[in-house]
């Protein structure tokens, strides 16, 4: 039987490896992606949204492989 804190780690896990390979898809597209947390109000722990942006890389990024 799995508890709620193995079962949470596991899908903390699957979440990761997504998020890696959506991090790389946007790379290989020539994209930049960013994931940020916004707070909402009023503000306290956990009242926030997640904010998901896409923009183009630069072309010194994409031509030396880097964080693009």
């Amino acid at each position: 039987m799995t508890t709620p804190t193995t079962e949470t780690e596991s899908m903390r896990e699957v979440v990761l490896t997504r998020a890696a390979a959506l991090v790389e898809f946007a790379r290989e597209c020539g994209m930049v992606l960013t994931i940020e947390t916004l707070p909402r109000q009023p503000l306290s722990m956990g009242h926030f949204d997640m904010v998901v942006g896409v923009r183009p890389a630069r072309q010194l990024a994409k031509r030396e492989g880097g964080a693009a």
